[in-house]
């Protein structure tokens, strides 16, 4: 269980999804073989807490979620939308941002 989180409320897969995060001992190793494969990696923790998921990565539209929580509609740009794709892509600008602003300081 992740110090912090609560699954409190939340129902299946978001519950086990949750609870079942990486650890920084798995990322740690996954960077280490990632760079022992000549990869260049930045690793930056991101707050989630500061990402607005709720927004379409590509046209900064709203994703709408009645039903469909995996694939939902933007209702900007009509596209559906896989949200743990947009997620990632929301959390790797967020901290591409916040090094960038690190890196000007």
């Amino acid at each position: 269980r992740l110090k912090g989180i609560s699954t409190k409320g939340k129902k299946g897969k978001l519950a086990k999804a949750v609870t079942s995060m990486g650890k920084d001992k798995v990322i740690e190793d996954a960077i280490a073989i990632l760079e022992g494969w000549g990869k260049q990696i930045i690793h930056i923790k991101v707050p989630p807490w500061n990402v607005k998921f709720g927004t379409h990565h590509q046209c900064g539209g709203t994703l709408i979620r009645e039903k469909l929580w995996n694939v939902v509609p933007c209702d900007r740009c009509n596209v559906m939308v896989n949200t743990h794709e947009n997620a990632a892509k929301l959390l790797a600008d967020y901290g591409k941002e916040a090094s960038e602003k690190e890196q000007n300081l």
